[in-house]
């Protein structure tokens, strides 16, 4: 070793260290971002909550860019990463209760009706046959309880009796939660590394301020569905088909979203992760399928209708566009479904060289504004464009009607 090179040595040392402690810097800066969040949100003040939440990304922004800036990493990098995930977390336990969500409350009712022996697929709160149940911390907080079933799968259930055997109470059931997400943690570190990212990738989770407040501050099992998927995700990297295709059925069991995900992670002509998925979906639906049939649906089919998920009302983006148009002085009469429902016919149709495929692949949208105008706009435009350079342009026009003043 060259003498330069041992007089370079500490210079480097102290330089990784100085730069350590920027992300330690950045993490005790969330931490009483959190710890504010704490104080405010038990006043109840949603507003407050909001801009604060917005506020925390800003360190978190910046842990991140410091870490994906970098192939190499100081000493025990990683291991602060996990503690400060942990301690953001831990923070948020203690705060009872929840004000954003009721939720929890429902997953230990769950769970308590479980435990005493019952199909929670089979009752309602208000049924009379489970008043010896109630208590005045848990039941009264239940949303939905005069009319709803419970909406989640098998899967969620059993963590909701697992853990309602051990505690009943909101901080306790988050902090399972909590025990789950560094559990989430692990696993997505480790599969980074079994990919050949760096480890201390996981920050871009383990700091993010919304999954930190979420499962934390809201206690939401959304938490065991991403664990499940990190394993999933983990098994998968690591060959283990068989125990990915489980781990994603657990995790569509919990909420029913990550089903979109076996495509992405089935590799052709395997059969252990489809077989696997599918032996996962029978064997946890079986033991609440004896008594309830069909009705262990829950309370999904109404839950999606009354949430805006049937007519387009209850997706962010949509009604988001609505708030803009009517800024801009445009009123739509359609519903925000309008911009994944078919055409309606047209006259003009009839004139097309190819009405079929004409009424199938445009939207009849009527807006408002001084005048009512019907667009005829196209949603396919390469398959559009190669039609019209082979039967020729149709006849698009714009037609005007009459206007019966505002509202």
């Amino acid at each position: 070793m060259s003498e330069d090179d041992s007089c370079d040595r500490p210079i480097r040392h102290s330089a990784e260290k100085q730069s350590l402690w920027i992300l330690i810097g950045l993490g005790t800066l969330l931490l009483l971002i959190e710890l504010y969040i704490f104080g405010v949100h038990r006043d109840n003040r949603f507003y407050p909550v909001l801009i604060l939440l917005l506020i925390s990304g800003i360190p978190f922004v910046l842990a991140v860019w410091w870490t994906f800036q970098r192939k190499k990493f100081p000493t025990h990098t990683l291991l602060i990463i996990l503690i400060g995930g942990a301690l953001f977390r831990s923070v948020l336990v203690p705060l009872d209760p929840p004000r954003l969500s009721t939720d929890i409350y429902r997953y230990i009712w769950d769970g308590r009706i479980q435990g005493a022996g019952m199909n929670p697929y089979l009752y309602i709160p208000v049924d009379p046959q489970l008043a010896g149940l109630r208590d005045d911390n848990i039941y009264p907080n239940i949303n939905r309880r005069e009319y709803a079933h419970t909406i989640y799968p098998p899967v969620a259930q059993a963590f909701f009796f697992v853990v309602t055997r051990v505690t009943q109470s909101i901080p306790g059931f988050k902090g399972a939660l909590v025990l789950v997400e560094l559990v989430t943690m692990g696993l997505v570190a480790a599969t980074l590394r079994a990919i050949g990212q760096p480890p201390e990738r996981v920050i871009a989770y383990a700091w993010h301020p919304l999954p930190i407040f979420e499962f934390a501050g809201a206690g939401h099992i959304d938490a065991l569905m991403i664990c499940c998927i990190a394993l999933a995700l983990f098994t998968r990297a690591n060959q283990k088909f068989g125990i990915a295709g489980f781990a994603i059925g657990a995790a569509t069991l919990v909420k029913f979203f990550p089903v979109v995900l076996l495509p992405a992670i089935y590799q052709r002509w395997d059969k252990k992760l489809p077989i696997a998925f599918a032996v996962t979906i029978v064997v946890c639906y079986l033991p609440y399928l004896f008594g309830a049939g069909v009705r262990v649906l829950g309370f999904l089919p109404q839950y999606a209708k009354e949430e805006g998920l049937l007519n387009g009302a209850g997706y962010y983006l949509l009604v988001l566009i609505d708030y803009i148009l009517e800024w801009c002085g445009v009123v739509h009469e359609l519903p925000p479904a309008v911009f994944t429902s078919i055409a309606q016919p047209d006259p003009i149709v009839d004139q097309s060289p190819f009405p079929h495929l004409y009424r199938t692949s445009c939207k009849d949208l009527k807006l408002q504004s001084g005048r009512r105008v019907s667009l005829q706009i196209p949603s396919v435009a390469k398959e559009w464009k190669d039609l019209c350079d082979r039967f020729g342009k149709p006849n698009f026009r714009m037609k005007e009607r009459p206007f019966h003043g505002a509202n």
